[in-house]
């Protein structure tokens, strides 16, 4: 079986563990902004730091001045 690759997931800039499960995020209501970026090659620079060779779901609630 291949190895799985895995989206490494921010919280309003906060790097989530490792393998946290989507359950880990705040309710929908309480979410103002999704970034979603597929492969290492489309996130953005200012992300780099959290190594996401998978790709990187960042997720900004309503209380975190998201962009």
């Amino acid at each position: 079986m291949p190895d799985r690759c895995t989206v490494k997931i921010m919280l309003d800039g906060a790097l989530l563990p490792d393998a946290s499960p989507i359950t880990a995020l705040p309710p929908l209501r309480e979410i103002a902004a999704i970034e979603l970026y597929v492969s290492i090659g489309s996130v953005p620079p200012m992300y780099s730091f959290a190594q996401p060779e998978c790709g990187l779901m960042v997720v900004w609630t309503r209380d975190s001045g998201s962009p």
